[in-house]
């Protein structure tokens, strides 16, 4: 049985861990994602201030109780040229892959898009990697579409 909850400073080592989960994955894509030596310490600051911050949402995941996955979301301001200047962003979302393929994204996603809800937020962005194909088919899959495609390539030297 899973069980989707707010995060709370009791689930920072929890999150942490799905955390670098999350970017091992993201690393075997790509160099860009390595970390640097002392990212773990950087993260924990960044998640505990993210934690006591109303503007952003940790949700974790367990099932039988054994944590299995977490999920991130924001209230970005975009810059005042656009109509849409307040949105969500799903910033980060993680389940372990021996809970893939069970409904439980799915339901991260819903948690993160209740809560933006509740802040009135009528639309939703997020970023993902583009060797990342299973995870452009889940979004793909939950609705989203391609609206710009971030580029990147090493500085001349």
């Amino acid at each position: 049985m899973s069980l989707i909850r707010t995060a709370t400073l009791k689930d920072v080592e929890i999150i942490i861990q799905l955390w670098k989960e999350m970017m091992k994955y993201h690393s075997e894509m790509s160099p860009l994602f390595y970390l640097a030596e002392d990212s773990e310490k950087y993260y924990r600051m960044y998640l505990v201030n993210s934690l006591n911050n109303p503007e952003v949402l940790y949700t974790v995941s367990e099932n039988d109780g054994f944590p299995s996955g977490y999920a991130r979301g924001s209230i970005v301001n975009r810059a005042p040229i656009f109509e849409k200047r307040r949105i969500g962003m799903i910033n980060e979302i993680f389940v372990l892959p021996q809970f893939r393929n069970s409904g439980l994204g799915r339901e991260l996603t819903k948690s993160l898009t209740k809560w933006f809800n509740t802040k009135g937020i009528e639309y939703i962005e997020l970023e993902v990697a583009w060797e990342n194909k299973a995870g452009i088919g889940f979004w793909k899959r939950l609705g989203f579409t391609n609206f710009k495609i971030k580029m990147s390539r090493e500085n001349d030297k």
